[in-house]
């Protein structure tokens, strides 16, 4: 169950990529102007992912500044 759930996220890691670089448009941080527990809660989960050399941050830059902060 836990394998399934890996391999489902990172089927879809290109869409959750594509929505935080859109949420990232005109503002700094997820939510606003101010860093929130959305923030910290995201860039925790992509770390794990990051870790793992899952992400190619070279289709996103703007998450991957986000992310660098």
């Amino acid at each position: 169950m836990l394998v399934e759930a890996i391999r489902a996220g990172k089927r879809n890691i290109l869409y959750h990529l594509d929505y935080i670089a859109h949420l990232l448009q005109g503002r700094n941080w997820l939510a606003g102007e101010y860093l929130t527990l959305a923030d910290i809660a995201a860039a925790a989960h992509l770390s794990s992912l990051d870790y793992l050399n899952d992400i190619d941050w070279e289709t996103h830059p703007s998450v991957k500044d986000w992310y660098a902060l």
